[in-house]
């Protein structure tokens, strides 16, 4: 499906370039990518672009906070009771 008209590109574009952006990203930055360096023209794209940035985003939140409880728990002792 084409994501935006003025300058060409489909979800499958935006797709591809989130799968190899590391960390979070900007709609501004996706859209400069998928359309080779232009700016957004009549702007009828950004709420998609938006709703699929934001998806990758909060999936990179989740995988570091995951990732961060993770090593947390692993540094923690847990007080030996004494059995009575």
């Amino acid at each position: 499906m084409y994501v935006c008209l003025c300058n060409p590109f489909t979800d499958n574009d935006v797709n591809r370039h989130l799968s190899t952006t590391v960390g979070k990203t900007s709609v501004k930055e996706v859209y400069a990518a998928c359309s080779g360096g232009e700016k957004m023209n009549c702007g009828n794209c950004a709420c998609d672009l938006k709703q699929m940035v934001d998806g990758h985003n909060n999936t990179k939140t989740i995988s570091q906070i995951s990732q961060d409880m993770e090593k947390a728990a692993d540094q923690v002792t847990l007080p030996q009771h004494e059995h009575v």
